[in-house]
Order: C-alpha cells, then sequence, then structure tokens
C-alpha cells in the first residue's frame, strides 16, 4: 500500500463525509464494481435457481442472505483503484473462489447481521486479521461512525425494497402491448380470496426486481462502509500527515537536485579561472615587498673552533726515554 499513489484526496472527514466518499468511489467505477459483483453472486444462484425454480421467493431470501460474496468482490476493486491498482480479469477471477469460502461459517452464520459488517470486511480481506488481532482493530475503529453505520444497516434493505417494486411497476408499465398476455392471464388467475397462491410469472418477476435492487443498493453500501474504514484511518494513524511529508519530500529532493546541478555547473568556472597580467605583476610586487622587511633578513654567523692537542701519558713518556 502506497498512499502517494491514492486516487482520492485523503483527509479527515465527518462521518457522512466519508460515506460520500465511498458513494464517489463506486459512481467513479460503477460498471466495473456492478460486473464484479454479479461475477461473485451469478454462478452459485444459478444453480440454486434450477432447484428452487417453484420457489422464487425463497431463492430471493437466500439471495439477500449470501449477498456479501459480491460485497467484498466490490471491496476488492475498490480497495485496488484507491491505491493505484488496476486489477485485471484474471486477478479478479483468482479471488472469486476466496469469497465464496473464506471464513465461510463465521461470515454466514455468526456475523452475517452484524451491522459493521461494511466495515469489517477491509479488516479481514485487506488487512488479514484473525481473532484477538481482528476484534481490537475492529474496536478501534469503530469507534468513530457509529451512528452512521446503524443508519445504513437500517436503511439498506428498505432502499432495496423500494428499488425492487419500483421495478417491478416500471417493467409493467413498460411491457409491449400484445406481448403482454402471459401476465394478464397470471394476474386474472391471482384471486383476491387466495392471496398467497401467486402465480409464477409474478412471483418471478417480483423476485428478480427485487435481487436487482439488492444488488443495485449493496454496491453504495459497501463503498460507504469502505469510505467509513478509510477516514477511520485517517484520523487515527494520520494518514493526511503522512502523506504532507511524503510531499514535502519530493519537493525538498527536486531543490537539492537542482542545488546540486547549480553547484556542479559552477565547480569547473570557479576552478578554471586564470589570473590577469595585472593581477600577476600586482602579486609579484607584494611578495617581493614582503621579503624585504628586516624580520626576512639573513643573517649568517661564522664560528671557528681550536683544535685540542693530543695529551701524554706517563706510559708514552717512559717508553721514550
Amino acid at each position: 500500500m502506497r498512499l502517494e499513489d491514492v486516487t482520492a484526496e485523503i483527509r479527515p472527514r465527518s462521518d457522512w463525509e466519508a460515506v460520500d466518499l465511498g458513494f464517489a468511489m463506486v459512481r467513479r467505477d460503477f460498471w466495473r464494481c456492478l460486473c464484479v459483483w454479479w461475477l461473485a453472486m451469478l454462478p452459485p444462484f444459478l444453480i440454486l435457481g434450477w432447484f428452487l425454480w417453484e420457489r422464487p421467493l425463497l431463492l430471493a431470501v437466500i439471495f439477500w442472505w449470501f449477498k456479501p460474496f459480491g460485497s467484498r468482490m466490490v471491496l476488492f476493486e475498490l480497495s485496488r483503484r484507491l491505491f493505484g491498482e488496476q486489477p485485471g480479469w484474471k486477478a479478479v477471477f483468482r479471488e472469486v473462489p476466496k469469497v465464496w469460502f473464506r471464513r465461510f461459517f463465521y461470515r454466514f452464520m455468526w456475523a452475517r447481521l452484524s451491522p459493521w459488517q461494511p466495515v469489517t470486511f477491509a479488516i479481514e480481506d485487506l488487512e488479514g486479521l484473525r481473532k484477538k488481532n481482528y476484534q481490537q482493530r475492529a474496536g478501534q475503529l469503530a469507534r468513530r461512525g457509529d451512528g452512521v453505520v446503524m443508519w445504513i444497516y437500517f436503511l439498506t434493505d428498505t432502499a432495496a425494497l423500494w428499488v425492487g417494486i419500483a421495478m417491478f411497476f416500471v417493467a409493467q408499465t413498460l411491457m409491449p402491448e400484445g406481448q403482454d398476455s402471459m401476465w394478464r392471464t397470471a394476474t386474472e388467475m391471482w384471486s383476491y380470496e387466495d392471496p398467497f397462491n401467486i402465480p409464477l410469472i409474478i412471483t418471478w418477476t417480483a423476485s428478480a426486481c427485487l435481487m436487482l435492487g439488492i444488488s443495485l443498493t449493496d454496491l453504495f453500501v459497501t463503498g460507504a462502509g469502505f469510505g467509513i474504514y478509510v477516514n477511520n484511518r485517517t484520523w487515527l494513524e494520520g494518514w493526511d500527515v503522512e502523506l504532507a511529508f511524503k510531499r514535502l519530500g519530493h519537493r525538498l529532493a527536486k531543490v537539492a537536485a537542482m542545488l546540486v546541478i547549480g553547484l556542479l555547473c559552477l565547480a569547473p568556472m570557479t576552478g578554471h579561472a586564470k589570473l590577469s597580467d595585472a593581477d600577476r605583476k600586482e602579486d609579484k610586487e607584494s611578495i617581493t615587498k614582503i621579503k624585504e622587511h628586516e624580520d626576512f633578513t639573513v643573517h649568517s654567523v661564522t664560528l671557528k673552533v681550536p683544535k685540542e692537542k693530543p695529551k701524554t701519558t706517563p706510559t708514552s713518556s717512559s717508553s721514550s726515554s
């Protein structure tokens, strides 16, 4: 993770500003996020749809329960793109089996209804923390934005239901005339005396609209959770300060490089400078004048050392006699 490669402005934000940051990241790569979301969700539910063809509402409930499959793929995409990476489809396909099987029982049995899932997804998948370390980290990041997370948690499914109902009525309204015979027959068969005996085409249409609504809202919920996660880490770890120092370091490095280049250019000019004839003559006169001072007079002294005569010893005198 290189903070200098981020593709969004990193600064401390309020909780709702952090949510808006997540929404902006999803809007920027909307179609890519939607594709990777369905890439994780579609294969298992095509298989389930084959066995639950007569029970589309049950399929929609299972679809809602396992929507974290798609959420984790959206988180994978947003986190890589935030830090300047462009994950290819090969990397995306390698990630799909991981979101299906990694910590399956904990995610879908124990912590499935946790309102903090959009935030804790990043702690599990991006930081790779488990057990005690995971709990401590989640406790740190849960100190900010708890009110916003609760609002998102309670409004998510309401928004998904509202979008599904809206799409259901839009599909009914835009159905071409003359090709709606099956729909008319189904509505005529749906008796008010037995309202729970809904024709299959109506339940399938409603379930499909609901699942599409879940997919659209979950994209932005995942983005909001990731935005809160990034904002909380910015507050805790000072990402904005670190980025400011790194940018300052880059600017100072450029200035230092320019100074070194300038000194290297000036060095040959000063090293090879030549003295003029007048300067040489003046320097010679100064040296001569200094040498003529009495302190620089050379004095010589000649000392004569007398030679010593050889002394005579008694033995030498007796021998001579």
